[in-house]
């Protein structure tokens, strides 16, 4: 349980400094993802989280909270944003036409492009790293 609202229920990914996982929210009774990492570590979450608010991207998370919490007796920063459920990019796209997997790489370009247009950068673009959703 992180902050006493949020609980964790899965990982669902590593990487600069920074952990992902599916979450709960017991206030609004959600699933969220949560993105947390400890104080002083790569990467500026809070300058990351300022910016994705100012984003209005249909191809990408809304993000929702950032906040501070205990977990394990370590202190983390976190923010939340809406979880997308989904497949990765590469278990999407194996076995299908180009036809049928090209407007997932087109929106992958679409969101690119709006982290971009924020100064932010992704680092670590891969298709184990991009959620396709059921819809």
């Amino acid at each position: 349980m992180l902050a006493g609202r949020y609980r964790l229920d899965a990982p669902l990914g590593a990487g600069g400094g920074g952990y992902a996982w599916r979450a709960f929210d017991l206030r609004w009774h959600e699933t969220l993802t949560l993105k947390l990492q400890e104080p002083g570590g790569l990467g500026d979450l809070r300058h990351e989280f300022a910016a994705l608010r100012r984003l209005r991207c249909e191809q990408l998370p809304r993000v929702r909270d950032l906040a501070q919490g205990k977990l394990g007796g370590r202190t983390f920063e976190f923010f939340t944003a809406d979880y997308i459920d989904g497949q990765s990019l590469d278990e999407y796209a194996r076995g299908r036409r180009w036809c049928d997997v090209e407007q997932s790489f087109i929106d992958v370009l679409h969101a690119l492009d709006a982290l971009h247009a924020l100064g932010l950068l992704h680092g670590d673009v891969k298709g184990s790293n991009i959620i396709v959703g059921a819809s």
